[in-house]
Formats: structure tokens, C-alpha cells, sequence
């Protein structure tokens, strides 16, 4: 990377929800140099922010223009008052908005978790914006297991932190799921998920109500939620990342989805569950050789 000539844009969209007006905060890396550039845009996981992809973009910003929002509810962008608006009938339509108001009208589509499925409904639209898409351990279902552990997330009470060493204890029961076998690595982890307040204290980086369903709609709780019908209709490639521990993205899910998709890649990342950190060249290596040939 071009590090002095690497511009990073802070920026703002106004998006709708409802009857609510907000303020959808991204981040954009682009090395003024490089014309023709293509653009890829990086979609976080339910509880993270455009923090996490902060060494990917930089290692990415010399063959693309990188864009990385924050969606409702995480990092810099406005909170929702009606908390039950946080779900893909929400993300879908900023992340549309975004591509309009930028300008984009062609990219590629990374997204861990929740930015994944929003990258699948995407993909799914006739003539989709997206030409291919990168799949951080997700596919098109939210299994029970995984909704059972957001009921959980969502039951806790707001974690502050005092110190950044309270902060990597909290997390450290969650430092094998991401494959954060470098102490730096998962520091730097920590450090994307939380954000000091008014009162000085650290907290996790975003509303704690996007969990609100787990609470308000508990029949969820039990549910397996399937998105089968949207990943019939993607037929771009697709490249597959697969933590070989997930609880997300099991066995029986990537055997569907490669018999009803003839032009996607499977990559195991070993030793890690859900969701790979994508923080370290390992990581990176195969979506560069997936995305830059």
C-alpha cells in the first residue's frame, strides 16, 4: 500500500427507517494515484463496526476503493428509537442507499455474519450491484445455535470496562472462535469492539437494544431462519470462508449451498469458529487470490 497517498473518507449518508431520519456513518480508503480502480465494499458482523476491517482495507486499498460502513446501531452511525427496525428489511435499503449516494454502481461484496446475509439478499436482485460476493463463515440461514447465542448476548446488561485489560478479559472466552492466535491480533479485536464515553469508561460499540427481538419476539429464540430463497437467485461467484469450528456455518449448510450454486469456492480456515478475523495476510490470502485475478 501507497501510504502517503491513501486517503481515508469519514463520512455520513442520511438514511430512513420508518418514520425516523439517521445518520449512517462509513469510512472509505482510496489511493488517489490509481485510476480505474473497482470497489469493494466490506459489511461487519451484528455487534461489530467498520473498525474490524481496517488492516483488510489497507492491504486491499491498492487494487480497490474500500468502503466500510457502520450500520444502524453500530459505530459512529445514529441509533434507532424503534428498536424492532433492526433487522434486513433495514440493512438492505441503507446498504442500497449507500451504493446510490457514492455512486457506485458496480462492486464486489465482502460480509462476516450478518453482513454476509445482507450480501446474499443483495446479490439476489435482478442485475445486482454485486458482480462477486465473499462470504465470511455465513450462508443463507441463521441456525438455531445461533440464535439461541444472541438471545443470550441480548439478555446481558451493558458491559463497562474501566481498563483496555478488562476489556480482553471479557472477550478472551471468544479469542479461539475468532482465530485470534496472536496476542495482537486479538487485542486489536478488542480494541474495534468498544468505544469510550461521555463518562470516560469503555463500551461495547453499539446498541445494546439490536438484540431487541430476542426480547420482544421470543418465538425467534428457537427458530432456524432460512434464506434459501435469495441464494437461488445469486449467481455470481462466490467465495466461501469457512471457520472449521463454526456454529454458524455447519457441514450441512456448505453441501446446500454448493448444490444450488455452480460457481462457488470453499476456503477452511483451520484452528477458528465463527467468524474468521481476516487480520492477518493468512487470513487475507485467499479472498486476494479470489478478488485481484
Amino acid at each position: 500500500m501507497d501510504q502517503e497517498n491513501t486517503v481515508i473518507r469519514d463520512d455520513y449518508i442520511d438514511v430512513t427507517a420508518g418514520s425516523e431520519f439517521l445518520k449512517m456513518h462509513y469510512l472509505q480508503y482510496e489511493v488517489e494515484n490509481i485510476s480505474n480502480k473497482n470497489d469493494l465494499i466490506c459489511a461487519h458482523g451484528i455487534s461489530h463496526n467498520c473498525r474490524v476491517f481496517e488492516y483488510l482495507a489497507k492491504e486491499f486499498v491498492s487494487k480497490y476503493r474500500v468502503t466500510t460502513p457502520d450500520f444502524v446501531g453500530r459505530g459512529k452511525s445514529d441509533w434507532l428509537e424503534q428498536k424492532l427496525l433492526y433487522h434486513y428489511q433495514t440493512y438492505v435499503p441503507h446498504s442500497l442507499e449507500l451504493l446510490d449516494q457514492l455512486k457506485i454502481n458496480s462492486a464486489d461484496w465482502l460480509g462476516t455474519s450478518m453482513g454476509g446475509i445482507i450480501g446474499i439478499l443483495i446479490a439476489s436482485i435482478e442485475n445486482s450491484p454485486i458482480k462477486r460476493l465473499v462470504l465470511n463463515d455465513i450462508g443463507p440461514v441463521i441456525s438455531k445455535l445461533t440464535m439461541k447465542l444472541a438471545q443470550v448476548v441480548g439478555n446481558q446488561r451493558p458491559v463497562t470496562f474501566n481498563t483496555k485489560e478488562e476489556v480482553y478479559d471479557y472477550f478472551r472466552p471468544f479469542k479461539e472462535a475468532y482465530g485470534a492466535h496472536s496476542d495482537q491480533i486479538f487485542f486489536d479485536i478488542c480494541d474495534s469492539l468498544v468505544i469510550k464515553n461521555a463518562d470516560g469508561v469503555l463500551v461495547s460499540n453499539y446498541d445494546p437494544d439490536i438484540f431487541a427481538y430476542t426480547r420482544d419476539l421470543p418465538y425467534f429464540n428457537d427458530m432456524e431462519i432460512g434464506f434459501w430463497e435469495y441464494w437461488q437467485d445469486v449467481t455470481c461467484p462466490v467465495l466461501l470462508i469457512h471457520g472449521e469450528n463454526s456454529i454458524a456455518l455447519t457441514d450441512d449448510i456448505i453441501s446446500r449451498m454448493k448444490e444450488t450454486h455452480n460457481n462457488i469456492e470453499l476456503v477452511t480456515i483451520k484452528n477458528c469458529g465463527h467468524a474468521p478475523h481476516l487480520m492477518s495476510q493468512d487470513h487475507l490470502l485467499p479472498i486476494k487470490e479470489f478478488l485481484f485475478n
